[in-house]
């Protein structure tokens, strides 16, 4: 039999485990497509065989891509994600007060893909029943349920407050080079990022909350965040949200000084609705937002 030299560890071995889970095959179903023993097919991956080119030509003509692209590893995931989702759907729960939009789930499904790797990624998917093309419009909506859910499912994976808070931060990679990305690097100062931000442009992004924002100095200033009492009885809670929700807004908060080319804003989230206190505030220090460097 005819096969190539690849060798457990290996990038082409990684993309072959993703394109098992991308495909939705039974483990016994993915061996038929590859035609392979468990035996030979676990030697391959402990590298104690080579991966047969018939394999190879079966993965090649599933998934519609050239083998050579397999081989060398140049493969769009995402591309594949949008084309082989079976379902493109919120589960019905995740439409029920619905007043958010898809942005912050889509940036911090992508923030656990590049912090952590696909494999949680698509654990987080599945485990909510849905599909990476269920995430692809950030102006679909959405339930706040759905990303309260996730990371409470992410705190029994050990996840901490500053692995939230992160997420948060990783929002401004994923929006830097859209429509917002534009508006807030073509502000004059940050008190405007802020006060726009947060007294008038949240609300295109979610109706969950109610935000009040002052800048208190030239270099600080206070948010107070509510939720919506109509939308929490809705959706059965006392609160939108919860406190890791709270940290990954935090996170959020911090990052939009680098919409301007400058370094994060130091966030202290000193009250908090899910802690009992009447509302979650956000004191925003931009003392040392300078400019990031170039190195």
């Amino acid at each position: 039999m005819n096969s190539i030299g690849f060798f457990t560890p290996s990038p082409f071995s990684d993309n072959l485990e993703r394109l098992h889970a991308l495909s939705h095959l039974s483990k016994n179903e993915w061996l038929d497509l590859l035609g392979l023993s468990w035996k030979k097919y676990y030697q391959y991956k402990v590298g104690l065989a080579d991966f047969p080119t018939s394999s190879l030509n079966e993965i090649s003509k599933y998934f519609s891509i050239a083998e050579d692209a397999l081989v060398q590893g140049e493969l769009n995931f995402s591309e594949l994600e949008a084309r082989l989702s079976s379902k493109d759907e919120l589960p019905e729960k995740y439409t029920i007060g619905a007043y958010g939009r898809r942005r912050t789930p889509i940036t911090s499904i992508e923030y656990l893909e590049k912090a952590f790797g696909w494999r949680l990624k698509y654990d987080v998917l599945n485990h909510f029943q849905m599909s990476a093309a269920t995430l692809q419009d950030p102006f679909a909506t959405i339930s706040i349920q759905m990303i309260t859910d996730m990371a409470e499912y992410l705190k029994k994976r050990q996840f901490k407050a500053n692995d939230f808070f992160r997420m948060g931060v990783y929002s401004a990679e994923g929006n830097r080079y859209g429509l917002i990305g534009k508006i807030y690097s073509e502000m004059e100062n940050l008190e405007q990022v802020y006060n726009i931000f947060l007294n008038k442009m949240i609300f295109m992004f979610e109706k969950n909350c109610t935000y009040n924002y002052e800048q208190v100095t030239k270099t600080s200033g206070l948010l107070v965040m509510k939720s919506c009492p109509d939308i929490a009885s809705e959706l059965k809670v006392k609160y939108l949200g919860s406190e890791s929700i709270c940290e990954l807004k935090a996170g959020l908060l911090a990052s939009l000084p680098s919409y301007m080319g400058l370094n994060n804003a130091k966030i202290i989230h000193f009250t908090c609705e899910h802690r009992g206190d009447d509302a979650c505030r956000f004191h925003v220090d931009q003392m040392n937002c300078s400019p990031l460097s170039s190195d």
